[in-house]
This record gives C-alpha cells, structure tokens and sequence, in this order.
C-alpha cells in the first residue's frame, strides 16, 4: 500500500543516519529530484523582498529564537537599515539569553532595539497559574510592548515575523 512512517525525528541534527533517512525517502521514494539548495532560496526571497519593500521601512519582531532571528537577519541582508528589529524582553528568557542575541545581532552590524518589560510582563504574571490564561496574558502583553515601540518609528510599511506555520495556524 506504499505507507511510510518514521517513529522519531530524523530532521534533528543528533539523530543517526537521519538525513539520509530523509534523503532516500524523498529521492527514492518519492521520487524527488536533487536541484534545490538553501543559498539560491535564500537569495530568491532576498530579491523578491527587495522588489517588494522597494525604499519602505519594516518592523520586525525578534522573540531570539531561530525563526525570527533568521528572518531578520534575511531582511536585514535583503534590505539594510530598512529594517527595524525589535527584541521584546519579558523577564521570561534563559539566563543570559538577552545579551546574547544583543550581541550575535551587533556582530552581524544589525541595530536591534531591546525593549527591557520584564517587570511588566511579571507582575501581570504574578499569581496566574493557568497555563492557557499565561499564554494570552504573554501574548495580549506583548502586542501592548510591541505597539507602543512600533509608534516611535515614521513610515513602517510592512511589519516581519518569522514562526514556525503551525504557530501560525495555532495564533
């Protein structure tokens, strides 16, 4: 019947043999031909980024994980300074994790504005312990942070946010 599955991850980086895995499915299986790769993607969508914003500024939300660090990161090589990367603090980071987004953005000469509401998101999260009501109250906080930052700025166009699609689906 031609099922397949696998019963781990083979797309994590410590996994045996995973890419191979994955390879073989796609190649073999399914019949995929080798002709993509990440640096034509990747300057593809700098061009259409580029033709889309034209001279227009935009603001994007950095979280410091992967996808939107990425994503600005992409935009700023796409577009310079025409990206305005905002980096909410919510007192709820790793320890030391702000200082070192600050400073992987600086050693990329990237301009990231940090906006330190940690003790706004705390005392707004003091007491809750419902894990779905914490949720709104980080997410409905945020916005608030993001809004009021994204006021200082003449002229944003576009505003940039890098996720994963089920977050997407999920918000």
């Amino acid at each position: 019947r031609n099922i397949y599955a696998f019963q781990f991850h083979p797309e994590v980086y410590h996994s045996e043999c995973g890419s191979k895995l994955l390879k073989n499915f796609a190649k073999y299986i399914c019949g995929c031909e080798s002709t993509w790769n990440m640096g034509s993607f990747a300057k593809e969508q700098m061009t259409k980024i580029k033709n889309q914003v034209g001279n227009k500024k935009v603001l994007c939300a950095v979280s410091g994980g992967v996808d939107s660090s990425v994503v600005a990161t992409l935009l700023f090589e796409a577009i310079g300074n025409q990206v305005i990367p905002v980096f909410v603090d919510n007192g709820l980071l790793r320890a030391n994790e702000r200082e070192q987004v600050e400073t992987i953005f600086k050693s990329r000469g990237i301009d990231l504005i940090t906006v330190d509401a940690s003790e706004q998101f705390l005392t707004k999260l003091a007491g809750v312990n419902d894990p779905e009501t914490k949720r709104k109250i980080i997410g409905e906080t945020f916005i608030e942070v993001f809004d009021k930052e994204a006021k200082k700025h003449e002229g944003i166009e576009f505003l940039a946010q890098g996720t994963l699609y089920t977050d997407v689906i999920e918000s």
